[in-house]
């Protein structure tokens, strides 16, 4: 294998007073929909279709689809993406676009609130996103979390909570 063919990294940081989901976040800032692991645990966001969630802040774009992957497999072996402890847990916290090739690595879970109590899990951290364009490695992943997706939640609920 060539290795990394990578054109640049990019770096995305989300303040701790940002109270809002982080991957809507890095899906709205990319401008593009994403498929993630992140130690979905509870408190759980959903799986969403593009939509504004109802903890977001009005400066920002509106974040595409974001799927939140509940496993993977290697060579092979499924696994859990699901986090909390035990031996099938797991703390992943990466993505890829939904087509092209983008490929991010994080340290924030899709855990916290979507729509109402917006300072939950990690609605409230700070944290930081790199992001690599790399068509090897997004195909890699793409394999990886080639599993089950979380549920998908209603936007209409998210709209509700805005008002």
């Amino acid at each position: 294998h060539g290795g990394l063919s990578v054109a640049g990294i990019e770096l995305l940081a989300k303040p701790t007073y940002l109270f809002v989901p982080p991957w809507q976040l890095v899906s709205a800032l990319l401008a593009q929909p994403l498929r993630v692991a992140s130690a979905w645990a509870s408190p759980e966001i959903a799986s969403y279709k593009a939509g504004k969630p109802g903890c977001w802040e009005d400066h920002f774009a509106t974040p595409l689809e974001v799927q939140v992957a509940t496993s993977g497999a290697w060579s092979g072996s499924a696994f859990s993406l699901r986090g909390g402890g035990g031996a099938d847990a797991n703390a992943a916290k990466l993505a890829h676009s939904l087509g092209g090739g983008t490929c991010v690595f994080g340290d924030l879970d899709q855990t916290g609130s979507y729509a109402q109590n917006c300072w939950w899990g990690q609605n409230r951290r700070g944290g930081l996103f790199f992001v690599v364009e790399d068509q090897v490695l997004h195909a890699s992943l793409e394999a990886l979390l080639n599993g089950t997706t979380a549920p998908y939640g209603t936007q209409e609920l998210a709209e509700v909570a805005i008002v």
